[in-house]
């Protein structure tokens, strides 16, 4: 290889170098006897790189969490968690100790204190309770600047999410992010803004890690307003945002984009959902060694370059746990859904503690040290006797088919015959329960109108203001034998969660 020639010397440059040798000389002549370099305190390489990094400029980010609850807008709104949001809410509080929780809502705080003195969920409860945790009302915006309609509540919490996060910053997570692991060893590397990508490469706002006012938040909130499209949920939200982390990586501790396994190990495909909840009848071998790392000796005898096929997951590479619960509505069916979640039907606290699927493995150190702390102290899994009514229910009922805003049925299905329910008679007694505020009081008042019979079809009308609904079921000696009374709180028309309550004082004598 040839080296370029060097260029001759000028004659600006030789006296250039003169000057410094002279000048050198001078100074040893000046410097006393046994002077070494040390006198003169010159800083080593490793005190100016403490220095540098104890001035860094870039801020931390703050060690608040933020979670958005809105409901719909009602004279009397319902402000409840179930169990999966107790679970997020609470696995952010145990493995981040954050400095407060907020729960941004749209509910008014008078209502908020009402709902949590008479309620009997144990998990908003629990959630109220919880220490650092303060409810925050956030008007949410209903359209944007140039009058777009902003109707649905998830598009409105994308609003509220980048306003908290560009005024306070700190950590946002989805009701359905759930975290595993403290989060401090990210928001130590000083970037501004640290994100995760999701299956496709893109980058989810589902999870996002903030400083106060910095220049990537600010323009994902500006923009959000002009690009909103209600028809395209993607274009102000995972768009955006992947378009804005990509033009701010460049610039200097402006945004850390994170690998998928990070925050969003699955998707919300079928096949992904079906590996994140299915319950499986095995427990399932360990997907990783299983061997203290700390014992070097004993951990290369037992390593395996690669450990068995198992249905188990791998947690170790993530830090949360999107959960996807949109897509369990929207990407399964009804039968797919009841096979996935088996016996406990849907994301309870008896699901978590069975640990026979990977969501549930993942989640329940989190949920075991609720418990062994005493934050749910009258939640309790399902009984025999429930898990028999709920098997009743999902084999006989269809689920509240509204028409319109003012009526609904509950039809009872023929398709399927339970087994304690062959060549008998069975009777269900369908309890719908209204709670209704009387004018210039606080008291909630119960009114209730009660069907009974067998395989009927029951229509109710208004129900607009229905909150409850309350099965009494009895299928013969050879089933669950004593009524069981159980209250099914509804959901867009679909039962959500088990509640044991004493039933109301209703009129027997049917419609």
């Amino acid at each position: 290889m040839q080296y370029p020639a060097c260029k001759p010397a000028t004659k600006w440059t030789l006296a250039a170098l003169s000057l410094v040798l002279v000048s050198l000389l001078l100074l040893h002549q000046l410097l006393p006897i046994g002077f070494t370099a040390k006198s003169l305190h010159i800083p080593s390489l490793k005190d100016s790189a403490e220095k540098c990094l104890t001035t860094l400029e870039t801020p931390r980010i703050p060690n608040i969490v933020h979670f958005v609850h809105l409901v719909k807008p009602s004279p009397n709104p319902s402000f409840e968690f179930p169990f999966r949001q107790f679970t997020a809410i609470y696995s952010a509080w145990h493995y981040l100790r954050p400095d407060v929780i907020y729960i941004h809502t749209n509910v008014e705080e008078h209502l908020i204190e009402e709902t949590v003195k008479r309620t009997t969920n144990p998990y908003t409860r629990a959630v109220s309770k919880l220490p650092g945790v303060k409810f925050s009302h956030h008007t949410a915006p209903d359209q944007t600047t140039s009058g777009v309609p902003i109707d649905k509540l998830p598009n409105q919490s994308d609003f509220v999410r980048t306003d908290i996060l560009d005024k306070l910053g700190g950590i946002y997570l989805d009701d359905d992010s759930y975290v595993l692991r403290d989060l401090e060893p990210l928001s130590r590397i000083h970037f501004e803004n640290i994100v995760g990508k999701q299956v496709n490469g893109q980058i989810c706002p589902a999870v996002i890690m903030s400083t106060p006012g910095n220049k990537l938040m600010k323009a994902y909130h500006a923009l959000q307003d002009s690009v909103f499209d209600p028809h395209f949920w993607a274009h102000h939200a995972t768009d955006l945002l992947t378009t804005l982390a990509q033009d701010f990586q460049k610039p200097d501790h402006q945004v850390l984009i994170l690998p998928q396994d990070t925050f969003f190990p699955f998707a919300w495909f079928p096949e992904d959902l079906k590996m994140m909840y299915q319950v499986h009848d095995d427990a399932g071998t360990p997907a990783v060694n299983n061997v203290n790392v700390q014992n070097l000796t004993s951990f290369i005898e037992n390593f395996e370059l690669y450990p068995p096929k198992t249905w188990q997951r791998d947690w170790r590479s993530s830090y949360v746990l999107h959960g996807w619960t949109s897509g369990i509505e929207k990407q399964l069916t009804e039968g797919e859904r009841i096979a996935m979640f088996g016996e406990f039907g849907d994301i309870t606290l008896e699901y978590v503690l069975a640990r026979n699927s990977n969501f549930a493995r993942a989640v329940y150190p989190a949920v075991r040290h609720a418990l062994d702390n005493g934050f749910l102290e009258n939640a309790q899994a399902s009984t025999p006797q429930e898990k028999e009514v709920r098997k009743i229910v999902e084999l006989y009922l269809c689920p509240l088919d509204f028409v319109g805003d003012h009526c609904g049925c509950f039809r009872s299905s023929t398709e399927s015959k339970h087994p304690s329910e062959q060549n008998q008679s069975s009777l269900f007694e369908f309890y719908f329960v209204r709670e209704t505020r009387s004018e210039g009081h606080s008291d909630i008042v119960r009114e209730a109108t009660a069907w009974r019979g067998e395989t009927e079809e029951i229509t109710l009308e208004n129900t607009s203001d229905l909150k409850h609904l309350a099965i009494l079921v009895q299928v013969s000696n050879e089933g669950i034998g004593e009524h069981a009374p159980v209250y099914l709180r509804l959901s867009s028309g679909r039962i959500c969660t088990w509640v044991k309550e004493e039933l109301p004082q209703v009129n027997q004598s049917g419609p």
